[in-house]
């Protein structure tokens, strides 16, 4: 277990069910000296990083919390902890964000919380909308074959135009023209 999962284990065991930051850092800060009093880590990690992703992972959603508010991601899939891609600016990326299986579990508990969704083995999927009205699915075991697998589209900032479209060579000119002069015609679109 990484110093981070340990501590922050420990500090959500220290608090209630809605902390408030005050009590957030004072868990965060016993959990680290029972840490490093166990043993179970030592003092050559920078505290600081540890702090900050501990109180990301309890306030917010963790190592994942950076990705979704990033306007310009479009979308996260997490197909395992160690296979994490995003969508940006129309390209796929695969990140590394050192998640682990409990870090994802929480992180979507967390996510599920305002909707009143759960997810177990009578649900093994759910699809919800999150507070930014990012559209989240998730699936889990014996569904999927080992891991938690998890999608959240999120909703651009702007509005593409057609121009945009063709800009960025997802539609040819040809088409977009078509499409423009079925719609003024009154014609049905599906897309």
């Amino acid at each position: 277990m990484t110093p981070i999962t340990q501590i922050t284990e420990l500090a959500r065991a220290i608090l209630a069910d809605s902390p408030s930051d005050a009590d957030v850092e004072s868990a965060i800060s016993k959990a680290v000296d029972l840490v490093y009093e166990q043993g179970g880590s030592s003092r050559d990690w920078d505290e600081s990083t540890i702090r900050k992703s501990v109180e990301s992972a309890l306030l917010g959603y963790g190592s994942l919390q950076e990705i979704i508010q990033d306007p310009e991601i479009e979308e996260i899939w997490i197909n395992s902890p160690d296979r994490v891609f995003i969508s940006k600016n129309a390209e796929t990326t695969q990140l590394h964000l050192g998640l682990d299986g409990l870090a994802v579990r929480q992180a979507v508990e967390k996510m599920l919380r305002d909707s009143g969704r759960r997810l177990d083995r009578s649900e093994p999927f759910v699809d919800a909308t999150l507070a930014n009205g990012s559209r989240l699915h998730v699936v889990i075991p014996d569904v999927t074959r080992e891991n938690w697998a998890v999608n959240i589209r999120k909703f651009p900032s702007t509005v593409l135009k057609m121009s945009d479209l063709v800009n960025r060579n997802s539609l040819t000119h040809e088409l977009a023209e078509f499409i423009k002069s079925q719609f003024h015609l009154g014609k049905n679109i599906l897309i």
